[in-house]
């Protein structure tokens, strides 16, 4: 069990709002990883975001 499922789902949906959408193939926990530059994308994870893997990682705050 995830202890942490409920704030990485919360914080997914805050970074979403801010205009970047991420796959959802990823787990929540998984789009967060990558999108805060604490995992690199995987080779087809990389092909699916496309243009906005350019972009990673994101700067919240």
């Amino acid at each position: 069990m995830d202890l942490f499922a409920p704030s990485w789902a919360a914080l997914r949906t805050a970074v979403a709002g801010v205009g970047a959408a991420f796959l959802p193939s990823l787990s929540d926990r998984d789009a967060l990883l990558i999108g805060t530059g604490r995992r690199a994308p995987a080779d087809e994870e990389k092909a699916e975001l496309g243009e906005s893997a350019a972009q990673l990682p994101l700067v919240v705050g």
